[in-house]
């Protein structure tokens, strides 16, 4: 049995003119042994209210070239950040074999740059009725 290959893949505007709706996939670097867990929740149809989205805990990836290109340096305060916003929702799947685990966004949790490495987790979409209907009312 081989070792399973995972790959992290983010998206995201390559420059302040690209499209939006056309950004561009980094696969961002993770250390040999990546220790990364991801917690699924199912709703309960008799609680809606209660519903919750899958999620990873908290990983690290190293500050590579890679992954400091994708970040831009948010380490670096006095670098303007054009394209990477940590406020923005950044489009991103984890793949074990080429099958994505988890679909989500991902979310810069932190730097540690004596350390080397950025704190990140991704938060599943939760797709439900409820976000479809949004602020709209249902009416008969």
């Amino acid at each position: 049995m081989s070792k399973p290959t995972i790959q992290i893949v983010a998206y995201r505007r390559e420059t302040t003119t690209s499209s939006v709706k056309n950004p561009k996939p980094y696969y961002l670097d993770i250390s040999s042994a990546p220790n990364i867990s991801v917690n699924y929740n199912f709703d309960d149809i008799k609680n809606p209210q209660n519903r919750r989205t899958d999620h990873t805990q908290k990983f690290q990836l190293p500050m590579s070239d890679t992954n400091n290109d994708f970040f831009q340096h948010w380490y670096e305060v006095n670098i303007h950040k054009a394209v990477y916003s940590q406020n923005d929702a950044i489009e991103c799947q984890v793949l074990v074999n080429s099958n994505p685990i988890i679909i989500g966004n991902l979310k810069l949790m932190g730097v540690y740059k004596r350390a080397g490495y950025y704190d990140v987790a991704v938060l599943g979409k939760v797709s439900t009725l409820f976000n479809a209907i949004g602020s709209k009312r249902v009416t008969e």
